[in-house]
């Protein structure tokens, strides 16, 4: 059976579509892709609601309980809490309907992180849910201060979570992480159990492949690209889809006795974080947001030279245009603040190192914390 690629999505997206939806009125989703990339996908009921169950199950295996009824939750994500150019704490919302707060991840700063500590502290979560880099600046900043602040469980996902990330966040938080990774194209779901031996594959949400560069299968054991099909989504059924992602299937099973396979880390988003000249640090999963809607992008990356200056590099696609790039111009600045220059800057083909590997955040500035 052929493989599907993001290209090929983006080319016959209409065609992919379900007779059954209508274009116009289909929910869609984005995703912005290790290389900066944009893709949207369609989604139907289904898929969404499979995947909100294998994040309750992943919240379950921590010993935790989503919704109006469960545990207190601190997530620190993406999205846009405050106003962005806020200057003084709160940097926080509550969500009192899921007991959730929500703190920004546009204003972590040296200064500003003692404030975002003592609000973890008095609302005393019995759960902390984030991308591993804006997770680990918390953390870091306790250890600095020689402090602790306990938690029952870390939950991560959207970036590689690096070990010296996770043995950092465990010291100072007290407790385990428990790492997991949904692809935005709903096509595959992996978890960790509290056996803390791998990511389990969950198999009733899709099939999951491991293949080389010809998209054969790999050994068990031997890194490849994950190809993956989705069971759930009948708006745009994504069959023997090829992420940007790579792990490996493991040898042994799981001693929790769970039944799913075991696969190892998964290798994305490995990049960088910007420091700013105010002593923010901002995760890359954050930049990915104003990229997500501008499909007409076919490749980026981020350079940050200086504490005053950002460079990006934009592979422009089809229909680009001047507006896309003051939008995309906009949304950055938005997010890195006035103190730094963002200048876009269009080019052909982007520059790989010699093992071929791609980063999509650089920062040539020490890291701030």
């Amino acid at each position: 059976m052929p493989i599907l690629t993001k290209e090929i999505v983006r080319n016959q997206f209409s065609e992919l579509l379900s007779d059954e939806y209508d274009i116009r009125t289909v929910a869609r989703g984005n995703t912005s892709g290790t290389t900066g990339s944009p893709l949207e996908v369609c989604y139907d009921d289904g898929v969404n609601h499979m995947n909100y169950a294998m994040l309750d199950r992943q919240y379950r295996w921590a010993d935790t309980e989503l919704g109006k009824f469960g545990d207190r939750v601190a997530v620190i994500r993406g999205n846009v809490i405050v106003p962005l150019d806020q200057k003084k704490p709160p940097y926080w919302r509550y969500n009192y309907l899921h007991r959730q707060l929500l703190l920004s991840s546009f204003h972590l700063s040296a200064d500003n992180l003692p404030a975002y500590i003592d609000e973890l502290s008095r609302f005393s979560p019995r759960v902390l849910d984030g991308y591993p880099s804006t997770l680990y600046v918390l953390a870091k900043h306790l250890k600095n201060r020689g402090e602790q602040l306990p938690i029952h469980a870390v939950l991560s996902s959207s970036e590689t979570l690096y070990d010296f990330q996770r043995e950092t966040i465990e010291e100072s938080f007290g407790c385990k992480v428990f790492d997991y990774f949904g692809a935005a194209e709903r096509v595959l779901f992996a978890a960790e159990c509290d056996a803390h031996t791998g990511h389990h594959i969950c198999e009733e949400y899709g099939i999951t492949e491991f293949v080389d560069r010809d998209f054969e299968p790999v050994p068990v054991g031997e890194i490849g690209t994950m190809v993956a099909t989705s069971l759930h989504n009948l708006a745009m059924p994504l069959i023997r889809y090829v992420t940007n992602d790579m792990s490996a299937l493991k040898r042994e099973a799981c001693t929790c006795g769970r039944g799913l396979p075991l696969m190892d880390d998964v290798a994305t988003k490995a990049e960088d974080s910007l420091t700013l000249r105010d002593g923010r640090i901002i995760s890359p999963s954050v930049l990915t947001h104003p990229f997500k809607p501008l499909t007409t992008i076919e490749e980026s990356q981020i350079v940050q030279e200086s504490m005053d200056l950002v460079i990006v590099r934009v592979v422009p696609g089809v229909g680009f245009s001047d507006a896309d790039k003051c939008q995309l111009a906009h949304g950055l600045q938005e997010r890195v603040g006035d103190d730094i220059e963002v200048h876009i800057d269009i080019v052909q083909k982007l520059e790989r190192a010699k093992s071929g590997k791609f980063k999509w955040v650089i920062s040539k500035v020490e890291f701030g914390i």
